[in-house]
């Protein structure tokens, strides 16, 4: 069978290039994990909550847990835009790259790791703070997205990711909801977070780990995760350059469209700049960013959806298809 331009591009937007590319980066990760010795992601938490890397310690399964949650993620993501309609238009491409992106680093989805379940808690996220749209009423709505923000930080990021906690704050600026009322429902979510955690009183759990300072020089790289690092490098500069043109884009969208784009891209800003003052828990904020990158990319590939427009998608494939080749 030949395929011609106009088959190309709306099959890599369909559903049948979401599976493909999403079993393709299945296959991949399953076969690095198998093939190669990966390090086992154990990053710091705030709290003496167990890492997720500690949940199994049988290899097999957490290859699955982990490919479980990468694919949840991804359908998570199709989810939120089919709610909000973050990337317009019918595509499941941005779905797809997430996979793509985290399986060119199999580290990642080859391992339960508390970055891949924040990346999760921030898509939850944004179902409440979204729908607050405009609504200085929305106190319950605002109080639910700061329990989960909280609880996520809390019991599976270090310490410097509570810096996540002003980005809800500067959201609910952007969705025109913050008065009052609005703030004091912020600020009871947290504490009930707290609260919630002593009143547990499991061993441990509320041991809150505050030694975090921030390294210098902030940015140290272990020699060993060059090829890591290169494709983190090359995750922001593509979410970064693809984003940059979006905005172009989204100027023209309606307030509400330009408010859920506004806080993606404050949430990626402030991701990448964990990744260089907290470099030493990089692997950390990978996931979220991928979550963030996908989007932007996804959202490119859709407004700029042409005949030829499969190439690009194609260079952004091969590009990630060696450095997966590199990580192994």
């Amino acid at each position: 069978m030949k395929w011609t331009d106009s088959e190309i591009t709306p099959f890599l937007h369909s559903r049948y290039g979401y599976l493909l590319m999403s079993l393709t980066a299945v296959a991949a990760v399953t076969y690095a994990a198998f093939s190669t010795v990966l390090p086992v992601i154990d990053t710091p938490v705030l709290t003496g909550f167990a890492h997720a890397s500690e949940w199994i310690h049988d290899k097999p399964l957490q290859l699955l847990g982990g490919i479980v949650l990468a694919v949840a993620t991804s359908l998570l993501l199709v989810g939120v835009n089919k709610q909000y309609n973050v990337v317009r238009g019918l595509s499941l491409l941005y779905a797809a790259l997430y996979l793509v992106f985290t399986a060119a680093t199999p580290v990642i989805m080859a391992n339960l790791s508390g970055g891949a379940v924040m990346a999760v808690v921030w898509l939850v996220s944004l179902i409440p703070l979204f729908s607050s749209f405009q609504n200085p009423l929305a106190t319950r709505r605002v109080f639910i997205t700061f329990c989960i923000v909280s609880a996520g930080c809390l019991l599976f990021m270090p310490v410097a990711a509570l810096i996540y906690i002003p980005v809800y704050f500067a959201g609910c600026a952007q969705m025109r909801c913050l008065n009052l009322k609005c703030f004091l429902a912020a600020l009871i979510g947290i504490v009930t977070t707290l609260w919630i955690l002593f009143w547990l009183d499991i061993e441990g759990l509320v041991a809150i780990n505050m030694s975090w300072k921030p390294s210098w020089p902030p940015v140290r790289l272990d020699s060993g995760m060059l090829p890591f690092y290169a494709a983190v490098a090359v995750t922001i500069v593509c979410g970064g350059l693809l984003g940059m043109f979006n905005l172009i884009k989204i100027y023209s969208y309606n307030a509400r469209a330009r408010a859920n784009n506004g806080f993606i891209t404050l949430s990626a800003v402030v991701t990448v700049a964990l990744i260089f003052a907290d470099s030493a828990n990089a692997v950390a904020y990978v996931p979220l960013l991928n979550v963030c990158a996908a989007i932007q990319t996804g959202l490119f590939f859709s407004i700029n959806n042409h005949r030829k427009s499969y190439i690009g998608i194609f260079v952004v494939l091969a590009a990630y298809a060696a450095l997966y080749c590199w990580n192994v």
